[in-house]
């Protein structure tokens, strides 16, 4: 026969993916139990629990063997988000996601950096725009296919050159012939 059962996680084997668990009305700690997990063959989805962390398991008659279902709150817990329509992630340092079905709007705030390992493309698309509110380092080549604008700055190459027009006419070395030299001024560079 089973039975449900509280306590709290006691200690956590990341290695194995398993915990043991203090049952507090008894003052027993289980054995090694395994956690349910919503993943673990082809995809995994990996989440482990924290020493006292209030959880439930399902255990036999004598609670050798069990497996524990799932983290519940606790007395003074309450969930991070109050709106069934809202999905979401809190970690401890208050780095979140999450996710409003209703406004379709998803929010990620990270305390530390934000990486993306390894991609083949990465496409960014909206249907607005695109608003960047940092400096932004580009390291390889960068294609523009439509027109550069800059309102409050200027457009810069510190290091190299800048070509324009379809003959890629340079900037650096581009010379106008027959001018006078002195006060004249010459006409808008063609490409």
């Amino acid at each position: 026969m089973s039975m449900l059962k509280f306590g709290v996680i006691s200690e956590v084997d990341e290695q194995k993916g398993l915990s043991r668990v203090k049952f507090l009305d008894q003052e027993i700690v289980s054995g090694w139990l395994p956690v349910l997990q919503k993943n673990t063959l082809k995809n995994q989805d990996e989440c482990w629990m924290d020493v006292n962390e209030h959880v439930v398991c399902l255990m036999d008659e004598n609670l050798e063997h069990g497996v524990i279902l799932g983290a519940i709150y606790s007395d003074g817990e309450l969930p991070v988000v109050k709106d069934k329509n809202v999905r979401a992630v809190k970690f401890e340092d208050g780095s979140f996601i999450k996710f409003n079905r209703t406004s379709k709007k998803l929010t990620v705030s990270c305390e530390g950096d934000v990486e993306i390992i390894k991609a083949t493309n990465v496409n960014i698309v909206a249907s607005a725009k695109i608003t960047l509110d940092s400096d932004v380092e580009i390291t390889g080549k960068l294609t523009v296919a439509n027109d550069i604008e800059s309102e409050t700055g200027e457009i810069k190459a510190t290091v190299g050159d800048v070509k324009a027009g379809p003959t890629s006419v340079s900037l650096l070395t581009h010379v106008h012939a027959g001018v006078t030299s002195g006060m004249a001024s010459t006409s808008p560079p063609t490409p």
